[in-house]
């Protein structure tokens, strides 16, 4: 039952090492901030061999004045990088400061890498906060300035309540509210099922009604369209195919939070491997 949807406000921190591919974070985080008017503060945990990054910094003023949103710049020195070291300050600063959403870049890295936790990961599974990770599934992608369509894709039979609470507010802006909300739900048929009697099938029907009445309830909430769209699948190329016909600036994916292992489950992380946009993550 949907009772309320609302981004339940508080300050965002968005830790940033400063390199390219981040600047969708940036871009996230001033979506939101722009729309919540929730404070941002810039977390950056700085190795004492850094290199010259005023060009980063630079940049990510311009797109403050753009969203015409105000920020601030924590700088936390350590001696020697690691991902375990890193993680920890970001939690620590989260926890201190009283933050109640972390914004995460994160992007492809070396299997030893992914195998072992990366930054992202690691804080995801110490913080107490919400956690956004925004993932870039290959170098090159990049977010518009502003969103005309966002994918929330879903294998379950009900939309997630913090998937659609991320989806509106991204367009909640007046030059973002036009832009199309469209739900993804995947369903993946069972080997015994032929093709030509997807539709016919009393399963698919049953996953349908409650799926078309869960987007219902948010439409009638929001007041606003929101397009269903039910994709019967036998495996993830089939979701991949979708995504390549109907071009979006965004996917967004709800996820809950592990203790161990990969945060995304198989299906879900050859999603993100492979999309052709930005994917926000979001962990609940």
């Amino acid at each position: 039952m949907v009772e309320e949807l609302s981004f339940e406000g508080g300050k965002i921190l968005l830790p940033l090492s400063y390199t390219l591919y981040e600047i969708n974070a940036v871009y996230i985080a001033f979506y939101i901030s722009e729309c919540s008017g929730s404070a941002v503060s810039i977390l950056h945990v700085k190795p004492s061999d850094e290199g010259d990054k005023s060009d980063f910094v630079n940049e990510v003023r311009k797109i403050a004045e753009k969203f015409r949103v105000r920020y601030e710049i924590i700088e936390k020195p350590i001696e020697k990088f690691s991902h375990r070291i890193v993680s920890d300050e970001i939690v620590k600063t989260a926890e201190t400061g009283n933050f109640s959403y972390i914004i995460m870049p994160a992007h492809r890295e070396k299997f030893y890498i992914e195998f072992f936790g990366r930054i992202s990961d690691r804080v995801v599974r110490k913080t107490k906060c919400k956690v956004i990770i925004v993932e870039v599934p290959r170098e090159g992608i990049a977010l518009p300035l502003r969103l005309r369509k966002i994918f929330a894709l879903t294998f379950e039979n009900e939309v997630g309540r913090d998937l659609m609470i991320l989806a509106t507010l991204l367009t909640s802006s007046a030059s973002t509210s036009d832009a199309e909300i469209r739900v993804l739900g995947i369903i993946e048929l069972p080997p015994t099922v032929p093709l030509d009697e997807v539709e016919s099938s009393e399963e698919f029907r049953a996953w349908k009604k409650d799926f078309y009445n869960s987007v219902g309830k948010y439409i009638k909430l929001l007041g606003r369209p929101i397009t269903p769209a039910l994709i019967p699948i036998r495996e993830v190329r089939d979701v991949m195919n979708y995504l390549r016909e109907n071009k979006a600036d965004i996917l967004l994916i709800q996820t809950k939070k592990t203790k161990r292992g990969t945060l995304l489950g198989q299906r879900e992380y050859e999603i993100v491997k492979k999309a052709f946009s930005i994917v926000l993550v979001t962990i609940v």
